[in-house]
């Protein structure tokens, strides 16, 4: 459990699982400013949306290792066939 201080200046105890949504929180509201950027900046609004719509390929890359997850063949050639479609949309 960790002390947070209010503006109060009493201590509160915070359990891990508060804190875990906290940061979470904070790099969804990063997430989605960055989001909002690159499609206002972008010469193509098209090409982010197609990037970030494979947000699954890093899902599924980072689950492999970190949680255990078997990786089947039909998962492993959507991994690569997602790839493959932002290297020839970026062209």
């Amino acid at each position: 459990m960790a002390a947070v201080v209010l503006f109060t200046g009493r201590e509160v105890q915070v359990n891990s699982v508060a804190m875990v949504a906290a940061v979470l929180g904070i790099f969804s509201v990063l997430g989605t400013l960055a989001a909002i950027y690159a499609v206002t900046s972008a010469p193509n609004p098209g090409y982010v949306a197609a990037i970030f719509s494979t947000n699954v390929v890093l899902v599924t890359l980072v689950s492999v290792p970190l949680f255990g997850t078997r990786l089947s063949a039909e998962n492993a050639v959507g991994v690569v066939l997602a790839v493959a479609a932002i290297v020839l949309i970026t062209r």
